[in-house]
């Protein structure tokens, strides 16, 4: 006897006797359960993981290199764009739930490229600070020198002193 099951969220639910074994058939224990799971007691979980695996095909063999590498380049910038407006934004959003309830869910993600798409933010981000910060030391010292040029040098000056200072030494250090 067959069983159709949709695995789209909105259906019933799949025993949890049928998903461990499910899980223990495919070999995703380790993937799926925390450190220290055992199927004996399953409602005592406290993390549940998800994994998604993405295969998409870009090319074939009998393709020329550079045909090849501008297929991969454009799946790679399509990847990019797929998680700067379409993925991150959701799973940053979070979980919603019913008003009234607890959450207890917490969502966290990792895959290829989300750390430096979000190290690159982090960096955007700090650098409005950093350029305000420049702004607010050179009116701070056009204010007290009465001159815009040696606000700008005196600055220029101090932020070019440690790559000088590094260049010198090194420059003397392997001359010895």
């Amino acid at each position: 006897r067959g069983t159709n099951l949709t695995l789209d969220g909105t259906g019933d639910a799949v025993p949890i006797a049928a998903a461990l074994l499910l899980v223990e058939r495919h070999g995703v224990k380790d993937i799926l359960f925390p450190e220290g799971f055992h199927a004996a007691s399953p409602y005592h979980a406290t993390a549940l993981r998800s994994v998604f695996r993405f295969t998409i095909p870009c090319c074939s063999l009998t393709d020329a290199l550079l045909a090849r590498h501008t297929s991969q380049r454009a799946l790679e910038r399509r990847w990019e764009d797929f998680l700067e407006r379409g993925l991150l934004p959701k799973l940053r959003a979070g979980v919603s739930v019913p008003e009234g309830t607890e959450s207890t869910v917490e969502v966290l993600y990792d895959g290829s490229g989300i750390m430096s798409l979000e190290v690159l933010e982090a960096l955007a981000h700090d650098m409005v600070f950093a350029v305000l910060s420049a702004l607010f030391v050179i009116g701070y010292m056009v204010f007290h020198t009465q001159s815009v040029l040696l606000s700008c040098v005196g600055l220029l000056i101090a932020l070019l002193s440690v790559p000088l200072a590094y260049l010198t030494c090194a420059i003397f250090g392997a001359s010895s």
